[in-house]
């Protein structure tokens, strides 16, 4: 489905005697239909930024994005816009009240891409379908953004994404903002969407633990440059590289309970 070749983004240089800055430096991968690909790092590594290139909301320094087999790379974000390939990629944005317009409601959010990509005038039933896909209740749908929950927030970003059909839906740091039950509810979403509607995921995160459980491959990511990729089971279990151990070893573990302090494992 996806095929990333030699994809760099620099960026001009932020003032006197700066030095222009590499954020992604000769990435490829590919993605096949259906599976989930998740991409870690810390902050900074340039995994964000190579998410919108892929989207196409910035353009590339270099490299080829094949979409389905068309080359996407040379389109301007103007004119993606109005590509039919736009419809088949979507973003959900690592924090969905920040990215839900103030002023529409959830139903004027989930409605707008089926009104300005589809087309569509009569946009009740499928607004109402997609609440359900993702267990938003219909009564919630007149409420604005401040009146959501975070995972109700979430879950409305979620239908908004899926409104167009995409076949490819990026996640960038989906959960983040939300608590550990919130999270471990849309996680459980997202996974059922994916099997359900045969989406291919682009997950962006430095949780190592959400790619445990969502993805079959992860790529690592540092200053730019994948220094690790494979199978998620074995990169996780035995990075390859200093890295990617220091990484790893990283993620918080609970310990046995025999060795935790008397009087604390209550």
């Amino acid at each position: 489905m996806l095929s990333v070749s030699g994809i760099s983004k620099t960026f001009g240089s932020r003032g006197w005697g700066a030095k222009p800055v590499k954020a992604v430096d000769d990435v490829s991968f590919e993605l096949g239909g259906g599976q989930s690909l998740g991409i870690v790092g810390e902050s900074g590594s340039g995994k964000s930024t190579l998410a919108r290139v892929i989207s196409r909301l910035i353009d590339p320094s270099a490299g080829t994005i094949l979409f389905e087999g068309k080359d996407i790379t040379s389109i301007t974000p103007a004119h993606f816009v109005r590509r039919p390939e736009r419809r088949s990629i979507q973003y959900v944005f690592q924090d969905a009240g920040d990215n839900l317009t103030p002023h529409l409601t959830a139903f004027d959010a989930i409605a707008d891409p089926l009104r300005r990509l589809l087309g569509l005038k009569d946009v009740k039933a499928p607004v109402e379908a997609l609440a359900a896909s993702v267990a938003l209740g219909k009564s919630l749908l007149d409420r604005y953004p401040h009146q959501l929950s975070g995972g109700q927030k979430a879950r409305v970003g979620i239908a908004r994404a899926l409104a167009s059909k995409p076949r490819l839906l990026i996640l960038d740091e989906p959960t983040a903002a939300l608590d550990v039950s919130v999270q471990a509810a849309v996680l459980k979403l997202l996974h059922g969407l994916r099997s359900e509607l045969g989406l291919s995921y682009l997950l962006i995160t430095h949780d190592v633990e959400v790619v445990r459980l969502m993805c079959e491959r992860v790529i690592v990511m540092r200053q730019g440059r994948i220094v690790e990729e494979g199978a998620t089971a074995d990169v996780l279990a035995a990075p390859k590289t200093d890295y990617g151990r220091t990484l790893m070893a990283s993620v918080p573990r609970l310990k046995p309970i025999s060795t935790v302090t008397p009087g604390l494992a209550t």
